[in-house]
């Protein structure tokens, strides 16, 4: 999934969530709406807000926790040059 599609399925899901809140607001949602909206709207809504803002920093922190320890395979050890893709452990 590309950065971009990813953001735009975030604010498609805040959007609902924000969609629930409103209808609540306004009266319009049916009785078990108030249980609904504390239990699982605000904290999908505040859930859903931290992923939006937090995304960027999260993807950079699980891309280098999942590459610390390994290069990018072009040089090894004994200075020849690898294919790009293969990966070296040092």
């Amino acid at each position: 999934m590309t950065p971009r599609t990813m953001r735009k399925a975030e604010r498609a899901v805040h959007l609902v969530w924000a969609l629930l809140l409103a209808l609540y607001v306004y009266g319009l949602l049916p009785s078990w709406g108030e249980s609904a909206v504390r239990w699982i709207v605000v904290p999908g809504i505040a859930a859903s807000g931290f992923a939006m803002w937090f995304a960027a920093p999260l993807r950079k922190l699980v891309r280098n926790l999942r590459g610390a320890g390994w290069t990018d395979g072009r040089t090894s050890d004994a200075g020849e040059v690898k294919s790009r893709g293969d990966l070296v452990r040092r």
